[in-house]
């Protein structure tokens, strides 16, 4: 029998009872699905609050390991190691993220995915430049001496494999670009309006870009009568946008289901992602696409893997002013603005669709499957 076993912190909540909500998640789900259709049984790990087994689904079987913390990892996957009966079965093993679940030791038949680099954010300001230098060091250190402990690692764009050649001239990991996706749906004629509308649809995280669009759906609701945005979400900085925005009535507030995501991006005209750092190939910018927006993003992480700007979309600097400046072009631009949704559809379409995004990938789980030596690339 073919086995799957992914390994990850949260799937289902601590207890079990439902799942947590987040892109690795999805990612996860869509993942076990494929890997079921390819005749394999799954078998997901997760940290526990108590120990559980729930079927989630055809051959998709959810183990809750007790486990307090981030510092009984080794524990934890060296656990779930002594379950695989390697004479009876056939085992692949996929670690879901490279920043947290790298095994201590090689692991044969196993892939780990990278999904977009996170240190990225601001911070560490007031530390001297050659002590942040010393620390990023030492992290890519150990990060890269623990990735040889897979056979593979997934990047969802091309930024990380990038930085590892950067520091890491000598090829002994093999590293693999599969883009994030999105579901494609027919592309629907958009009424013609008066009003033209815009949304942020993202989790409302300083690092998401909420400090800096703010200030800038301020300053183009009070230039555009005819102008609403929205903002999607929730987060810690929704008290700061709800105090900051409270008495602009073109600005509004609402929370939609994930699932939902292309057809609630069909309401409205632009879509803005100003990320200011820890971005892979973002599935909201893939999904606003696909829901054929016209969109504006920074070129921060992923993204850049994604827009092509002036073609399928604007990208700016993560500052207010070039947002601003960007979306100010668009409300303008009628034409533009048709250009840029229509291509932007293509361009997903073409490349990120779901359909493209299993292929790649089971090409990969099948083959580790049954490997018995590690290969080098």
């Amino acid at each position: 029998m073919k086995v799957l076993d992914i390994i990850y912190i949260r799937y289902l909540d601590v207890l079990g009872q439902k799942m947590t909500v987040g892109g690795i998640q999805t990612y996860i789900s869509q993942l076990a699905d494929l890997a079921v259709h390819m005749g394999y049984c799954v078998r997901i790990f997760q940290f526990a609050a108590k120990e559980f087994q729930i079927t989630t689904g055809e051959n998709i079987t959810v183990y809750g390991i007790p486990v307090s913390g981030i510092e009984e990892k080794d524990k934890f996957i060296a656990q779930i190691l002594t379950t695989q009966n390697k004479q009876e079965n056939q085992y692949v093993t996929i670690f879901a993220n490279v920043d947290n679940m790298l095994p201590k030791t090689y692991v044969p038949n196993s892939i780990c995915i990278q999904h977009g680099i996170g240190w990225d954010r601001i911070a560490y300001n007031k530390v001297p430049l050659g002590l942040r230098l010393l620390v990023r060091t030492r992290f890519a250190y150990r990060l890269i001496k623990a990735m040889k402990n897979v056979d593979e690692v997934v990047c969802v764009d091309n930024n990380f494999i990038n930085w590892y050649r950067a520091l890491d001239s000598h090829r002994d990991v093999q590293l693999t670009s599969i883009m994030n996706f999105t579901e494609i749906q027919p592309l629907q004629k958009r009424k013609v309006s008066d009003t033209i509308s815009i949304v942020f649809a993202r989790r409302f995280f300083d690092y998401r870009g909420t400090r800096i669009f703010a200030p800038t759906a301020k300053r183009l609701v009070q230039k555009y009568p005819n102008l609403t945005v929205t903002f999607a979400g929730e987060g810690p900085d929704e008290k700061y946008l709800l105090d900051m925005l409270k008495d602009e009535p073109n600005i509004h507030f609402t929370q939609y289901d994930s699932r939902d995501s292309i057809s609630f991006h069909r309401q409205f005209d632009i879509a803005i992602v100003p990320t200011t750092g820890s971005e892979g190939t973002s599935l909201s910018l893939l999904e606003a696409m696909a829901a054929g927006c016209a969109v504006v993003c920074t070129n921060v992480g992923g993204m850049t893997n994604i827009i092509i700007d002036g073609y399928n979309g604007l990208m700016v600097n993560p500052n207010s002013e070039d947002i601003y400046e960007a979306l100010n072009q668009l409300i303008q631009d009628t034409e533009l603005r048709s250009k840029i949704a229509l291509c932007g559809y293509n361009t997903v379409k073409s490349a990120f669709s779901l359909d493209k995004w299993k292929q790649k990938w089971a090409r990969v789980i099948e083959r580790h499957c049954g490997n018995t030596t590690k290969e080098m690339a």
